[in-house]
């Protein structure tokens, strides 16, 4: 009788244990995108770059080379008048 018992209990902490991992894995999944969309930059026209993005800034700024790093875009400054 002890022995089932011990069983049902090794069993039930096994699964909890097992939710509890699966609960905790989707958290750091959702976070680790929230922390990627974070990380975009917004171009001067308006578009959303992602982290690592080079190339030609848009709207008033179309003349500068840029790039986005974590978040914070980074352009020439050359007059585009």
């Amino acid at each position: 009788m002890l022995g089932k018992r011990t069983d049902i209990i090794i069993t039930t902490l096994f699964i909890v244990g097992f939710i509890s991992v699966v609960i905790w894995s989707v958290g750091i999944f959702d976070q680790n995108q929230q922390n990627e969309k974070l990380k975009s930059c917004k171009l001067s026209g308006g578009e959303l770059v992602d982290d690592g993005w080079k190339g030609k800034d848009t709207g008033s700024n179309y003349c500068n080379q840029c790039r986005c790093m974590n978040g914070g875009l980074a352009c020439t400054e050359m007059d585009c008048n």
